[in-house]
């Protein structure tokens, strides 16, 4: 499948609706009094979907970067251009987080979401080099919850630094097998790890080697809508793809909340989860733009897509901040918590906001100016894009 000059705007709505599933977690059901009480399991059971934006993430990600690397791996300058387009894209909006963190952190002093947790020269490192979740495993928790969300970014950083070289390596009629054995490890690694070690709920979830199964059906994906054959093969029962996948995904979140949540996803969700997304994004990617995904090209979740890389690092800590100005807790028990919720919401889309037209748009333009150069082709017909990301 060429995927030249083309931008599928409905990976642009997937986007968004991952930002906005886990801002509904965030401000909603991980903010209620989990007192036991109808209202409060009521609430939590209906957001709790939103935890799964991060799964949708890794498919997206690994179906967008994998497919950069396949479409430009013979590139005589593939790694430079990558890694300088990866810098330009990552690098902005996370030294704005940190640097937004440890102003609030000389402003405000230590607290359970701005600290020097084993050390300040510990965190700086960790934080500076994407190692964050390790902290994190080590701690059995978030060490600043602030920076609650950065785990899953450091998982995509170290991604994106190790799998080109292994994209260029593996011969691509191999791609397939590496990418299903790399994916199944990783889940059977994360739930070894959890059987074994049962009070670990930290460690299962943030760990790079245990969630790199999502990010390989993402290649998968990538993969498959290049090849002439498993296009042919797939053609014929795209709403089908679509019908089931919703289905899908929902059955999933629902029998887990019958049981130990995060036992059920170490054990089988997550899993579940990459294959159910690995559909939906199938189905996206193959339906030519038929009316069964429009609501994915509407204005509001193409927008909240294009901002959501921010929003998602910068709201956990917009939240930490408001509340610890007011002198509350992280939980929602009176109007007031509320009004502050919805000030950190707001706040964190004004940053993202911002930050995306003042910096982070110029600066991937500007990475964008790095061509990849085929060998092969001349220069005017060497730049194979992909959709943007």
């Amino acid at each position: 499948m060429q995927l030249a000059d083309k931008r599928i705007l409905e990976i642009d709505g997937l986007r968004g609706i991952a930002v906005i599933a886990v801002l509904l977690w965030h401000f909603t059901g991980s903010m209620v009094n989990n007192d036991g009480s109808l209202v409060s399991r009521i609430v939590i059971s209906a957001t709790v979907f939103g935890r799964t934006g991060v799964d949708l993430f890794f498919v997206l990600s690994g179906f967008l970067i994998i497919g950069i690397l396949i479409d430009n791996r013979t590139s005589t300058n593939l790694f430079r251009v990558f890694y300088l387009r990866r810098f330009f894209r990552i690098w902005p909006s996370y030294l704005m987080l940190l640097a937004v963190y440890w102003l609030c952190y000389l402003w405000l002093g230590e607290s359970e979401a701005f600290n020097t947790r084993y050390g300040i020269w510990v965190q700086l490192l960790v934080q500076i080099t994407f190692t964050y979740n390790l902290l994190m495993a080590y701690a059995d928790g978030a060490v600043a919850r602030a920076l609650s969300v950065i785990w899953s970014v450091n998982i995509e950083e170290w991604f994106y630094i190790i799998f080109p070289v292994m994209i260029v390596k593996v011969p691509r009629q191999h791609l397939v097998k590496f990418l299903v054995c790399v994916g199944l490890l990783s889940a059977a690694s994360r739930m070894g790890l959890h059987l074994m070690h049962p009070k670990l709920w930290q460690a299962p979830y943030v760990l790079t080697p245990l969630r790199l199964d999502g990010l390989c059906v993402g290649g998968l994906i990538a993969i498959a809508v290049r090849s002439r054959r498993a296009m042919v093969f797939i053609a014929n029962w795209h709403l089908l793809r679509l019908s089931v996948s919703a289905v899908a995904v929902g059955a999933a979140l629902v029998i887990a909340l019958r049981g130990n949540l995060d036992a059920n996803m170490y054990i089988w969700g997550h899993l579940y989860l990459a294959l159910a997304y690995g559909v939906l994004v199938l189905a996206v990617v193959t339906g030519n733009g038929d009316n069964s995904a429009a609501i994915l090209r509407s204005k509001f979740l193409r927008e909240a897509g294009r901002y959501s890389y921010t929003l998602y690092l910068i709201h956990p800590l917009f939240i930490s901040l408001y509340f610890q100005l007011a002198g509350r807790r992280e939980v929602v028990l009176s109007w007031e918590d509320v009004w502050l919720c919805a000030g950190a919401l707001g706040s964190a889309i004004g940053f993202s906001v911002g930050s995306f037209w003042l910096v982070e748009h110029k600066l991937v333009s500007f990475g964008h100016r790095f061509k990849y150069q085929s060998r092969n082709l001349p220069r005017s017909a060497a730049e194979h894009r992909v959709p943007a990301t």
